[in-house]
């Protein structure tokens, strides 16, 4: 079973939001000949992938040009217009 099948294109925005971040684990799946050497009885886990958080609004009080930037094209393209609408909303709410 190939690495790629169990990846969800609609994920591929999270390391932008940072939906990962502080601490909060991302599920996967391992391949089968992991899951035979490891002796693991389900193939499934998560894990920490230590994405550090993405606000809006920088600590030096500039505002995260790399979220703003690839995050609503990343939604538009993906069809997740809800999430863009919200983003954008909130976005523009913590800059004014």
């Amino acid at each position: 079973m190939n690495c790629r099948e169990h990846v969800d294109s609609r994920e591929s925005c999270s390391p932008v939001a940072g939906k990962w971040s502080d601490g909060n684990k991302k599920p996967f799946m391992y391949n089968e000949y992991l899951q035979k050497k490891l002796q693991l009885e389900s193939g499934e886990s998560e894990a920490d992938r230590y994405v550090p958080p993405m606000p809006n609004i920088q600590e030096n009080g500039r505002p995260n040009l790399r979220k703003l930037g690839q995050l609503p094209s990343l939604l538009i393209k993906l069809g997740r217009f809800q999430e863009f609408i919200s983003e954008v909303s909130e976005c523009l709410y913590t800059l004014c």
